[in-house]
């Protein structure tokens, strides 16, 4: 080539193409001028962005006050030369900065303590009004004690500079810690820059140079702090930063995320390559476009084959530029060693002493110190932070040839001696990937190497992945994926291996969209993905492909495919589909399948692989906290924790800080909120989009719970933002579902129920979380405000979960949640209901009217000891719960508890009956009506599960076993205590007998849900209908013993009973079929004898321990003696009533009752 000058006059001149998008956005923020805004400019070197920043702001009008900082210079990468810089450049554009000239001189004197502020010394002497004239007043200045100097020398003389004098930041720089008074300098420059009034820019160019290379993808580097800062405080600046990659400030402080606005300047398109290379000269069409090919868009390789082209002589008919002329461009200078090295070395992606010294000593070329030195010292070899170059003025210790030399150098190498490098290179970064701090980037350079030597196949390379990942480098993985397809790129399609490793990096990219919670773009990438078939890399993706239909919702499909590889599966993959296999079943209430599960993976995995046992662990703590046993869930949380702290899993820990937070969030709201923000850090980092947006959702949970309603709407909005960006279906749900927690208390009612109904809606399309669904009913349960819809689909999901055994009920543990969710704390109304004296009691229960939030309930408490004087065969509670659809004016239960036992009903205002119609006065006219209406509804309540022996359906003479049964055990228990009063009072030492004869002769007839105990005390009359009360003497049987019950107990007048057993018969004709008189003259008699014995016990033990009025002790002989004539006349009042009904009509049968 012709030797010519290498700079080439006219070269500024080119002009400037395309980037029409950045320009209209950058006018777009002119346009807003005043606002805090930072415009980030990305690409990889050469793309032109030095040049576009030149662009931008020659864009700018006269108003504006600018400056550059080129952070390609080394000596601004240093603080206090960059604002030294940025005051000269804006100082000239008449911007003044008196203050921080003064903070300025105060920092360089104590940088530079061995020397004294002078005009020769101090460069913005020359700048600086206030400096000069200070300095010229100054006899000297002391090292300490500068600015009190600068100051007092500037006050004696200069009376305009007071207010500059009594400035309190000025007056306490001498007190500041060197970094502490970088800090204010800068804070001083910022606000001198603001005082000017005018607009003003900022342009940082080359900020990589700042903060390092290859080895920080994505990451933050400290040693920017100070560029942050003041960005930071430039509110209302214009800031434009060129960089290679995006800055990642929002690492450090999540508000960047609303301040900077992010352009990836990107390769030219070929009319702007051509158009430039046009306008500079190149006009044949054919060498237009190979130069614009060969470019591959960046400007940068545009200018040199510019450069090259014009070098060549007049009329030259050669126009294509080869790689080698670009490269000749380079090394025009570089001795001829040096080339050999450069070549050995283009292989390696960065350069250290180490790396130069094995390939150099490894291939006989000069490897010693001044080899080195002279090598980095050319300006293609740039130097790039690494995590051990820290500390003010170090120079990096990493370096990168310029990317447009190495295909060029690589081409000069044969292909065994490329194999041969990346071998070397593989063993040296898989030594290093040992050291700490250096694990991720060290894994990943082995990767590289080791995939290109053909030491590294698909099978090994996955277990290199999950290395990087558990050290959490999953911008490390992002890595290995892109060299991985850039790879695949060079390879012939056709090769075995290019199916395996093309396989893997689909499994990769799917495993990557996952973690980033783009669940979406997972299924996306294995729509085609066919039967799961054996080996490593086909089963993880079948895992990978699972995943993300789990948490887009498609359950089931996951389900399968886990079951399906955890069945087959021959490699590791296996433990992890049956691992997600355990999981969904945890998702879907099968919490003992998964805890097996869970026992099976345990016994197939070895004792040492600590991160999966971590997994097992973690997942039982889910089954634990979704099946409402937080203390269990606490437990194997702290277990993961253990297991993830041992294996040095980075995902596993943030993981766990985020189900900490979440549990913490039930358990401890208190302390959920610090873990919440460790949770979101650590999630962050890992850029887990989902589990964000859990943690905000855990957040958002405490903050309920304390009851900050607008701090926990903030964070559950966040939250739900969060899980809807990443499309995960169930976590939006969940979110969804706490926030009609929120609207309860807010006592919008019809939004609650929205967001109620969405969330079980989305829960129930993905068939997860069964629990949750019950959650949400016991809410608005709890609230007051049942919903049909929710009562439905929580029922059905109560009969999918199995609950854990032992410990309280499911339901009574998610009722609990339930209320401290919507601040009805139900245990704190039991201890207000027993502490009150105004209880409304009965035998087996007291009933306190409480008030709460969510109005006035009746808390129902069982009276501990009572005598069991009665047959009973279910929980209270679960009877009127199965009533609540089939039955209207029952009580409707909101909370049951077990341990203490109690309920919180509904309560219900009206007048007892008892109250406005006691014995011997007739009751409203629709109480009978109401109460035969009511018998004929029972029957369309379904059978509940009932006692091991029931009698079945129509076996009546066993149901009235039963009951004589517990008549004669009653007695029996107590004849010791009252037998002599028993014999006073006429009742015979075998009370029942008569009763039971008459058993054998009762005719069968469909059972139904029995009351067996409605009477006068247990009705209330609300707005003219009866509501029926006190439901714990429930059982499955004879219809007929219901009316029996209830004519015994009710004491009607003659008229009042002909009424209710006609409307009776016409509720309920199956069962007066054929016969019921007879039956109910028996269960009549043994009514009687019933309440003789009962009666005497209870009255006795009332009247012992004063607990009966003078009025009841008087009543108890006459009761006692009237049940016991009872007893003896059992026999003659049956057979008066049998005669009478075989005779007439149903009149004259009802009065045959009624004489009975």
């Amino acid at each position: 080539m012709a030797l010519t000058a290498r700079f080439r006059p006219g070269a500024t001149r080119r002009p400037f193409v395309d980037r029409e998008p950045v320009i209209e956005l950058f006018d777009e923020l002119v346009a807003r001028s005043g606002e805090p805004q930072v415009l980030v400019l990305t690409g990889l070197g050469g793309i032109g962005k030095s040049r576009l920043v030149t662009e931008l702001r020659s864009r700018l009008t006269d108003r504006y006050a600018s400056a550059v900082l080129d952070l390609q210079v080394p000596a601004q990468r240093q603080p206090e030369a960059a604002l030294a810089t940025l005051r000269a450049e804006f100082g000239r554009q008449q911007v003044s900065f008196h203050r921080f000239d003064i903070a300025y001189a105060v920092l360089w004197q104590r940088l530079h303590p061995h020397l004294r502020i002078t005009a020769d010394g101090l460069p913005l002497v020359a700048q600086s009004e206030i400096l000069t004239e200070i300095l010229d007043a100054a006899a000297g200045l002391p090292v300490f004690g500068t600015a009190a100097k600068l100051l007092d020398s500037g006050s004696r003389r200069l009376r305009r500079w007071q207010t500059v004098r009594r400035d309190p930041t000025l007056s306490e720089l001498d007190l500041l810690s060197l970094p502490r008074l970088v800090d204010a300098v800068s804070y001083l420059f910022a606000e001198d820059l603001k005082a000017r009034g005018g607009p003003y820019a900022l342009f940082v160019d080359a900020y990589d140079a700042l903060v390092g290379g290859v080895e920080r993808v994505g990451w933050a580097a400290a040693d920017d702090g100070w560029l942050r800062d003041i960005v930071a405080q430039l509110d209302t600046a214009i800031v434009v930063v060129a960089s290679r990659e995006p800055l990642g400030w929002e690492i450090h402080d999540p508000e960047w995320a609303t301040r900077l606005r992010t352009v990836d300047v990107t390769d030219l398109p070929m009319a702007a390559r051509e158009e430039l290379l046009a306008v500079a000269g190149i006009t044949d069409p054919t060498e237009r476009r190979a130069i614009a090919i060969s470019s591959a868009g960046v400007p940068f390789y545009l200018h040199l084959a510019l450069d090259a082209h014009g070098r060549l002589p007049t009329g030259d008919a050669r126009i294509t530029v080869s790689p080698e002329a670009i490269l000749e461009r380079f090394l025009r200078h570089v001795e001829p060693a040096q080339v050999r090295a450069l070549e050995l070395l283009s292989v390696a992606r960065t350069i250290d002493g180490e790396i130069f010294a094995t390939v150099a000593t490894e291939f006989g070329v000069p490897s010693g110190r001044l080899a080195w030195q002279s090598m980095v010292g050319y300006s293609f070899v740039y130097g790039v932070r690494s995590g051990t170059d820290v500390g003010e003025g170090t120079e990096p210790t990493r370096f990168r040839l310029h990317q447009l030399m190495l295909r060029a150098l690589q081409r000069r190498l044969t292909p065994a001696l490329v194999i041969s490098l990346h071998r070397l290179l593989y063993q040296l970064w898989q030594q290093r990937s040992v050291e700490p701090g250096q694990r991720v980037p060290a894994l990943r350079e082995a990767v590289y190497h080791g995939v290109r030597a053909g030491e590294v196949g698909a099978a090994e390379l996955l277990g290199y992945v999950d290395q990087i990942a558990a050290a959490g480098g999953k911008r490390g993985i992002d890595g290995v994926l892109a060299d991985l397809l850039d790879h695949l790129a060079d390879m012939p399609a056709i090769d075995r291996e290019h199916a395996e490793l093309a396989e893997l990096a689909r499994c990769l990219e799917v495993e990557a969209a996952l973690l980033l919670g783009d669940a979406a773009g997972g299924v996306e990438l294995t729509r085609d993905l066919g039967p799961v078939r054996p080996g490593p890399v086909a089963e993880r993706l079948a895992v990978a492909a699972g995943n993300a239909r789990r948490i887009l919702g498609r359950t089931d499909e996951a389900l399968a495919i886990f079951r399906t590889v955890w069945a087959s599966g021959t490699t590791r993959a296996r433990l992890t589909a049956g691992l997600w296999a355990a999981d969904l079943d945890m998702c879907q209430g099968r919490f003992a399948d998964a805890l097996a599960l869970t026992e099976e993976l345990g016994a197939a995995c070895p004792p040492d692989d600590d991160e999966f046992h971590g997994d097992l662990a973690r997942l039982r703590s889910l089954a634990y906290r979704f099946g409402a046993d937080l203390a269990g869930a606490d437990r194997q949380l702290v277990e993961a924790e253990r297991r993830y702290a041992a294996a040095g899993s980075v995902i596993g820990a943030a993981n766990i800080a985020t189900n900490r937070a979440e549990l913490l969030a039930f358990a401890d709201p208190e302390s959920a909120i610090p873990a919440v923000g460790v949770a979101i850090e650590a999630q962050r980092e890992l850029g887990a989009l989902h589990e964000q947006g859990k943690a905000y959702t855990a957040l958002g949970v405490a903050r309920l719970m304390l009851g900050d309603l607008a701090a926990a709407e903030h964070a559950l909005d966040a939250g739900c933002d969060a899980l809807e960006r990443a499309n995960y279906r169930s976590g939006r749900a969940r979110a969804e579902l706490f926030r009609a927690a929120l609207r309860i208390r807010q006592g919008r009612r019809a939004d609650a129920v929205a967001s109620a109904r969405t969330a079980v809606a989305e829960l129930g399309a993905a068939a997860v979380y069964p629990t949750l669904v019950m959650l949400a009913d016991a809410m608005f349960g709890l609230a007051g405000w049942p919903d049909p819809d929710l009562a439905v689909a929580a029922a059905r999901c109560g009969r999918q979960v199995q609950p854990f055994v032992g410990g309280p009920t499911l339901s009574e543990a998610l009722g609990r949640q339930a209320g401290r969710l919507i601040g009805v704390e139900t245990d704190d109304l039991y201890r207000e209901a027993i502490n009150r004296s105004d209880l409304a009691s009965g035998f087996y229960n007291h009933n306190v009217q409480v008030d709460t939030v969510a109005g006035v309930v009746n808390v129902r408490v069982a009276v501990p000891g009572a005598d069991q004087m009665d047959l009973r065969i279910w929980p209270e509670a679960e009877v009127l719960r199965a009533l609540a659809s089939h039955v209207p004016r029952v009580p409707r239960v909101r909370f049951a508890s077990a341990d203490p036992a109690f309920q919180v009903q509904d309560h219900i205002e009206g007048v007892l009956l008892d109250e406005m119609a006691p014995r011997g006065v007739a009751v409203p006219a629709q109480v009978p009506h109401d109460v035969a209406t009511l018998f004929g509804r029972l029957s369309a309540v379904p059978a509940a599960e009932r006692p091991a022996g029931w009698p079945a359906d129509g076996d009546t003479p066993g149901f009235a076993a039963r009951l004589s049964a517990v008549t004669e055990t009653v007695y029996a228990a107590h004849a010791g205590e009252f037998g002599a009063l028993f014999g006073r009072l006429g009742i015979p030492a075998r009370p029942v007998e008569a009763a039971i004869a008459g058993w054998a002769g009762l005719a069968a007839r469909p059972f139904r849900l029995v009351h067996a105990d409605v009477h006068r005390k247990n009705m209330i009359v609300a707005d003219g209908v009866v509501w029926f009360l006190d439901w714990e003497l429930a059982l499955w049987g004879d219809p007929v013993y219901d009316v029996a019950s209830h004519l015994h107990k009710m004491a009607y007048l003659p008229a009042e009973q002909e009424t209710f057993l006609a409307a009776w018969e016409r509720a309920e004709p199956a069962a007066a079929g054929p016969g019921w008189q007879d039956d109910l003259s028996a269960y009549l008699r043994h009514e009687r004898v019933k309440s003789a014995v009962v009666d005497t016990v209870r009255y006795s033990k009332l009247i012992a321990a004063g607990g009966c009025s003078p009025d009841q002790e008087r009543a108890h002989p006459k009761a006692g003696r009237q049940a016991a004539g009872g007893v003896r006349g059992v026999g003659a009042a049956g057979g008066q009533l049998r005669r009478g009904r075989l005779a007439g009509d149903p009149a004259r049968r009802r009065a045959g009752v009624r004489s009975g």
